[in-house]
């Protein structure tokens, strides 16, 4: 019975903190009504939709938040879905005072390949002793029934110099072909980046590191099953060189978007 009791006081602390942490991340980040009054301040559009949008408080300094945006550029009615501009607010976690604004260059590029989502990513990308930079994921999604397709991809920015350092590296990906019932051959991979020790032009390698899944689903619609698993792994490095981290050209056609 004691061990019992001991066991629920401490799911009960387990899940208080889970609570507080998300507590204390809602108060952090501004509600979207503020984000709204922030942007008309700022002159900036106010049309975004919250699967767009994405707020944290950056690692190497608690006393600033980042917001990031992507708003769809306008289009004739007729064409397809269009490109979006990406825009990142850096804003006092005290006052909520913007106290940076950076419209990205290059834009989210959407089309067949429709943009689902955007989020933050404050992993450890120091490139530098000095210079960390923040991640932006961006997933997509393909709407073909005989060929399923969803990929997210990695851009790394330095918000303080304004620069983007690493364009469509694609960190996961799901292809299949099926007949739309059951049968269906897929491939799954993820992959994560690893900060390395040695520089290129000044700036730290990166190891992208991958583990691939390919299987078969098979049987029908009914009692549709797995089988024939294959795992595998690829990695290779990030160099920076020409004002960007460049892919290596054997693993541009599947890595880089």
């Amino acid at each position: 019975m004691y061990a019992k009791q001991k066991m629920r006081f401490k799911i009960g602390i387990f899940l208080s903190c889970i609570i507080s942490s998300l507590c204390f991340a809602n108060t952090i980040c501004p509600s979207e009504s503020q984000i709204e009054q922030l942007l008309k301040q700022k002159h900036l559009s106010l049309h975004f939709d919250s699967n767009y949008l994405s707020c944290k408080v950056l690692p190497n300094n608690p006393n600033q938040v980042v917001i990031a945006y992507a708003e769809e550029i306008d289009t004739e009615q007729d064409q397809e879905p269009s490109d979006f501009q990406l825009t990142f607010l850096t804003l006092d976690a005290t006052t909520l005072r913007v106290l940076d604004i950076y419209p990205v260059k290059n834009r989210l590029v959407s089309d067949a390949i429709e943009l689902e989502s955007i989020a933050l990513d404050m992993a450890n990308y120091a490139v530098s002793e000095n210079k960390n930079l923040v991640g932006i994921r961006a997933n997509y999604m393909g709407r073909s029934q005989p060929n399923p397709y969803s990929t997210t991809l990695l851009n790394l920015y330095d918000l303080q110099n304004k620069k983007q350092f690493l364009d469509g590296l694609v960190v996961k990906q799901y292809t299949a072909e099926t007949d739309t019932r059951c049968n269906a051959n897929i491939e799954k991979r993820n992959s994560i980046l690893i900060m390395q020790k040695n520089k290129t032009n000044q700036y730290f390698d990166i190891k992208v590191q991958s583990k691939i899944d390919q299987y078969k689903m098979s049987g029908t619609s009914e009692d549709c099953k797995e089988s024939k698993h294959h795992y595998s792994q690829q990695s290779f490095l990030l160099k920076y060189s020409d004002a960007h981290y460049q892919i290596p050209q054997n693993f541009k056609d599947k890595y880089q978007y």
